[in-house]
């Protein structure tokens, strides 16, 4: 039983990096594709075209607030049922 537990374990430790790796890229290419967009705030300039509101405000790095949103998506949550 213990060595069964352990193998599953192991197994969802390369998962878990592989999937923390889809993630990564994800917000990456978010972050490329929104770095050109004047109406996001990034930490470089802000342009108030028509500001659009940000679901973590009080992160201050674009890529961290790209994350947690993929993060947020990939589990299913879409924040319908708030």
């Amino acid at each position: 039983m213990v060595i069964m537990i352990k193998n599953v374990l192991m197994d969802l430790k390369i998962f878990m990096l592989f999937y923390i790796i889809l993630i990564f890229m994800f917000s990456l290419i978010l972050g490329i594709i929104g770095f050109g967009n004047p109406n996001i705030r990034t930490g470089i300039k802000l342009i108030e075209i028509e500001k659009v509101p940000m679901e973590f405000d009080g992160l201050d790095s674009v890529f961290f607030q790209n994350f947690l949103m993929v993060l947020r998506y990939s589990v299913g949550d879409f924040g319908d049922f708030a």
